[in-house]
């Protein structure tokens, strides 16, 4: 029989008594009758499938290849599957968390804090992107400074921003919406996600630095890094699977 996928998959898996699935994957079938089913591997119930469609991952803590392995081998048709960029799990188009739940009502993984429609919140953030890379060439975008927003400003010990390290989504969400081209998130984007000092340059001359020693146009490639890497840092402060 094919992998179980869903709670009716498990059903009929469970009637055949076939309960080792792998190498140290099994089938745990409930005592009673509408509880859920699981799959296990070594000591954690991975993934488990609820009566009512919905299904729930849990890595235990083991973020290791073999676990995502196994996880994709049960997750739901048309759910997508996890992959990994960086060393961060995503599923579907959201950031993989301990939990994370399909609900088969919305046809979709529901992230951490809410679930806002993923494609349309990509699209919001490659559109602020744009607007915020626009704002730069016009000389827009100050130098970053004691009035920028603090949780993209100042650091927590690990060196990530206050507001990534309490994942707090809103203050991104707000930057969005309200058109708020935030220096230090400028900065920290292209750091992390372009990571070459051209690029930093480029920011830093286009922002009025008096020591900037060289200005490279933000047209052509350089522009376009920049703008990824202010969509990838929304992407990654957002919960988003990256998509570049």
């Amino acid at each position: 029989m094919r992998n179980p996928r869903s709670y009716t998959d498990c059903e009929e898996l469970a009637r055949t008594r076939k309960r080792k699935l792998g190498h140290n994957t099994y089938l745990e079938v409930p005592e009673i009758d509408g509880d859920p089913f699981a799959i296990r591997f070594h000591a954690t119930r991975i993934v488990t499938f609820y009566s009512d469609g919905r299904v729930v991952l849990n890595s235990g803590g083991w973020l290791s290849s073999t676990t995502k392995e196994r996880m994709n081998r049960y997750l739901p048709v048309g759910a997508g599957y996890i992959s990994q960029d960086r060393g961060e799990w995503g599923v579907g188009h959201w950031r993989f968390y301990d939990g994370i739940t399909y609900d088969p009502a919305v046809g979709d993984w529901i992230p951490e804090q809410d679930g806002e429609n993923p494609r349309h919140l990509r699209r919001e953030v490659r559109e602020y992107a744009s607007r915020f890379l626009d704002a730069l060439r016009a000389g827009d975008v100050p130098l970053p400074s004691g009035g920028d927003c603090w949780l993209c400003a100042l650091e927590a010990q690990d060196g990530s921003s206050w507001g990534e390290s309490s994942r707090d989504r809103e203050h991104i969400l707000s930057h969005i919406r309200e058109d708020y081209f935030v220096p230090s998130l400028l900065v920290r984007a292209v750091r992390r996600y372009a990571n070459a000092p051209a690029y930093e340059h480029a920011i830093f001359a286009a922002m009025g630095h008096p020591e900037a020693r060289f200005s490279f146009s933000l047209d052509g490639f350089i522009g376009e890094t920049v703008e990824r890497a202010i969509s990838r840092w929304c992407y990654h402060c957002l919960g988003l699977v990256d998509g570049w």
